[in-house]
């Protein structure tokens, strides 16, 4: 028995019977909305996800496969996850549930946080207190990546003045020149 209240957006869900003009037998599905107060489940089907769904919880286990999300382990220690511009990331589970993702850049570490909008339901539900979905280490990462630029823009932007004024002094112009 599938239990409404136990599925996240998170979840995918795959088609195991014809359901109306719904025939794509095997056709994955996300879930976007969860009201388990009505007891509806909305999703997107189609290429690209272009159509909505709406069905009740009771129709889920009579139409729907339900796909777990991989969920990665709350060891809390740190592992690799790729690179930046050839530099190391490495990310750990949160006690709160959430992410911690860091690179060593320039003798300094840039890291970032990373929680799921829906993390509380998450830990009471589901009992996942230090777990996450892999689709959350990709949220991470793209914050990472931000953090990243943003920091080496800034770097760049300093070199680049500090060099425009070293070389305007040489050439012996007026700081206030306008």
């Amino acid at each position: 028995m599938i239990n409404i209240h136990e599925l996240t957006t998170d979840h995918k869900i795959k088609l195991k019977k014809p359901m109306g003009c719904f025939d794509n037998l095997g056709e994955v599905c996300e879930i976007v909305k969860i009201d388990t107060d009505e007891n509806v489940i909305n999703f997107r089907f189609g290429v690209d996800g272009v159509h909505l769904g709406v069905m009740s919880g009771d129709e889920l286990e009579k139409y729907f496969d339900v796909i777990e999300p991989a969920v990665a382990p709350d060891d809390y220690e740190w592992h690799p996850y790729g690179f930046i511009d050839g530099h190391q990331v490495e990310y750990r589970a949160d006690v709160n549930g959430g992410i911690h993702m860091s690179i060593g850049y320039n003798g300094s570490i840039i890291s970032v946080s990373y929680n799921h909008p829906e993390i509380g339901y998450r830990t009471i539900q589901n009992g996942q207190q230090g777990k996450f979905y892999e689709n959350d280490l990709k949220v991470a990462f793209f914050k990472l990546q931000k953090s990243y630029y943003e920091q080496l823009y800034k770097d760049v932007h300093y070199e680049v003045e500090s060099e425009y004024f070293a070389k305007r002094d040489e050439c012996g112009l007026e700081l206030n020149e306008w």
